[in-house]
């Protein structure tokens, strides 16, 4: 069974978590967000997609080879869902901040904010990572 979407993530962003990692989607965002890019079917020297690291890259090609994407912008309410969907899966606060952009007190404030039934971990979901 899929895994529904969070609320308020662009789909494009989904996408790119899909086919390939939520640390290559955010550091696609990151450094392209708002744009569209060609991923080439290889790398050359000096090519832009290099600024997220030869591996992350890489990962971008094995699927995306020959084709565009159109990286969303994540703006407040993109963050706040990706919050919310980073503490679903258990990451720390520190690693969220890092990959979300923002500092870890405002981590903090988003998770206080959210309704109580999206703070907690479901039992049987964290045991089965």
């Amino acid at each position: 069974m899929a895994k529904a979407a969070p609320r308020g993530l662009p789909q494009a962003y989904i996408d790119l978590v899909e086919h390939t990692s939520v640390d290559v989607a955010n550091a696609v965002v990151k450094h392209f967000g708002g744009t569209r890019i060609y991923v080439p079917a290889g790398l050359t020297e000096g090519h832009p997609l290099l600024v997220l690291g030869r591996e992350m890259a890489l990962q971008l090609i094995a699927h995306y080879a020959g084709n565009s994407i159109d990286v969303p912008a994540l703006r407040s309410q993109g963050r706040r869902a990706l919050v919310a969907d980073l503490l679903q899966r258990g990451w720390s606060k520190a690693r969220i901040a890092r990959a979300a952009g923002i500092t870890e007190q405002r981590v903090y404030q988003i998770q206080r904010d959210l309704p109580d039934d999206a703070r907690q971990l479901d039992l049987i979901e964290y045991l089965a990572r």
